[in-house]
């Protein structure tokens, strides 16, 4: 046979095995790869691509992933500390109320909640930077290091981690060295070492916790849908700080809206009080308004002033304390003409009373004007201070019809009696009005336990004293059951004389 019939026989044989068996398929082999996101094998990148080209692009994205995952991370890290800052604020104790001054503002405790809203946005270019640079500078090529060598995420997630231990330690170590080269090596050992640990712990755990919240927050991102979402996200924050940088659309400072709210409750408390007759003055100086009546304005012109000043202080945001007062002016035609009246004062705002009451105890105050005392009222005994002996025993008298209740009297420097009813009688303090009326001059103190204090009286002034304490008649009038004692100081004797009422 020929040789070209052996070649046609040969290929007659191939034909039939072939159709012995069915028609041809024909099938390629796609490489796979454990790393999703890994540009080398990602369809999106043609296969004639070199693995160069590939390696950047996919270097590239794991990049821009660790970039956007760091402005997230201390985005939100931001937003977190504002709203700390913000609970802390109030959290505050209210500052104590009263008037600060003119220059006193009205908002305390730092800026707004706008202003510090935008102080952090504004700031928090800066840990952006350094986020992303620990990142891209030291995180990225390790984990790219072991992504070469191993297919492992954890293995590279862990690199990564240990090298910014790495990193942290090294900068310890230089700052260490940079405060003293040589001493540290000597005596000051110990102390660097400790100094290290220090910013080890207060520092470097969570600088760490942070870069670990990073990197695992790229795995997220990875997937592409989550990664367009995402890098939107971090383009906003990065603009909105870069435009809080530069100062634009910057909240009004708290000096300008204390200056606002204050001239809001200056004219607000002004308005409030402007239909009512009878006011003298009204001065509003930081947080408190203190409202002046005239000297000829009745209990009803009082009342009524005092009820509008509440009201208005419990409205207005900024005002803390609100008193109604009457001051003495001897050179007043109305003080001349009248009946002597003021100075007395009362605390309207804050106030556990009820208009009602605070009216009862301004209509004893004015009751009590004419007989020239200076009362003043807040919680507690009225404090009542009268202006000369020769005036005590008469107004105290008077006053404590007035004031059922009690008070504390004083004469400045000369008189103190804490007056309880349910520890001193009245014919007990009818003999100390006794005392005073025939021994102007001395010094008396009557204490809460209660004791009678007498000072600086003259042997024959003491036994006056003594005969009218001493009274048979004042035995048993103690109130609470117990005696009350007394002690008087002689000029001339080394001891003073003591006895019990009655």
């Amino acid at each position: 046979m020929s040789d070209g019939g052996a070649a046609r026989a040969s290929s007659e044989r191939d034909d039939a095995e072939v159709s012995d068996v069915g028609p041809v398929v024909a099938t390629s082999t796609v490489a796979t790869s454990s790393e999703p996101d890994d540009a080398s094998t990602d369809p999106q990148y043609p296969a004639g691509r070199s693995p160069r080209v590939a390696f950047l692009i996919a270097y590239l994205t794991r990049s821009l992933d660790l970039a956007v995952a760091a402005v997230l991370i201390v985005g939100v890290g931001g937003v977190i500390t504002t709203l700390f800052n913000l609970i802390g604020q109030g959290l505050r104790p209210e500052p104590p109320t009263g008037s600060y001054g003119p220059d006193a503002p009205i908002v305390l405790g730092g800026p707004s909640e706008a202003e510090l809203w935008y102080q952090t946005v504004g700031s928090l270019g800066g840990w952006i930077l350094v986020a992303v640079g620990v990142m891209l500078v030291i995180v990225q090529p390790v984990m790219e290091v072991i992504r070469r060598v191993t297919s492992s995420r954890g293995l590279a997630y862990l690199g990564g981690l240990t090298a910014v231990v790495a990193a942290g330690i090294g900068f310890g170590v230089l700052v260490i060295f940079g405060i003293s080269p040589w001493t540290w090596l000597g005596a000051n050992l110990g102390s660097a070492l400790a100094f290290l640990l220090f910013g080890l712990i207060a520092y470097g755990i969570p600088v760490l916790m942070v870069a670990a919240v990073i990197m695992l927050l790229t795995f997220v991102i990875g997937r592409r849908r989550v990664r367009v979402v995402t890098a939107a996200l971090a383009g906003l924050v990065v603009v909105a700080v870069i435009v809080a940088s530069t100062g634009a659309f910057r909240p009004p400072p708290a000096q300008e809206v204390a200056a606002a709210q204050r001239s809001e409750a200056v004219d607000g408390f002004t308005r409030a009080l402007a239909d009512i007759d009878g006011i003298a003055d009204i001065e509003v100086v930081g947080h408190g308004a203190t409202v002046t009546m005239s000297l000829d304005a009745g209990v009803g012109q009082v009342l009524g002033a005092a009820d509008a000043a509440k009201r208005a202080g419990e409205e207005l945001e900024g005002i803390a304390i609100v008193v109604i007062q009457r001051e003495a002016d001897p050179t007043s035609l109305a003080q001349q003409q009248d009946p002597p009246r003021g100075p007395w004062r009362v605390q309207l705002v804050p106030s556990d009373q009820s208009i009602d009451e605070i009216a009862d105890e301004l209509q004893r105050l004015m009751l009590t004007e004419r007989l020239q005392v200076s009362i003043a009222v807040t919680e507690g005994a009225p404090l009542i201070t009268v202006f000369s002996m020769d005036a005590l025993p008469t107004a105290v008298r008077e006053l404590r019809a007035i004031y059922p209740d009690g008070a504390h009297y004083r004469v400045p420097e000369r008189f103190s009696m804490a007056d309880d009813p349910s520890e001193l009688s009245v014919p007990m303090v009818d003999a100390i009005l006794a005392v005073v009326e025939a021994t102007p001059g001395i010094e008396i103190e009557v204490t809460t336990q209660p004791k009678l204090w007498i000072t600086d009286v003259t042997p024959e002034q003491g036994a006056a004293i003594v005969a009218i304490l001493q009274d048979p008649a004042l035995a048993g009038t103690s109130p609470s059951g117990y005696p009350v004692d007394y002690s008087i100081n002689t000029s001339g004797t080394d001891q003073d004389v003591e006895g019990t009422f009655g």
